[in-house]
């Protein structure tokens, strides 16, 4: 692997290319109540596990 870096850096052996992907868009179809407990989840849950998180990190460090 040195040696090939060696190489590429001396210009002796040509860059391979890399070719792109064609990128497809694809849809996800929820229901309204779905979307509603996504919302909830998102909006109050995941910020108050994380908030909770923080307390109990912060409690057992000043109990040290």
């Amino acid at each position: 692997m040195f040696l090939n870096g060696i190489s590429w850096t001396a210009e002796d052996d040509p860059v391979p290319s890399v070719h792109g992907k064609t990128i497809s868009t694809q849809f996800l179809t929820i229901s309204a109540s779905a979307m509603n407990l996504w919302k909830i989840i998102m909006i109050f849950a995941v910020p108050l596990a994380v908030l909770l998180t923080g307390i109990i990190v912060i409690i057992r460090r000043k109990r040290r």
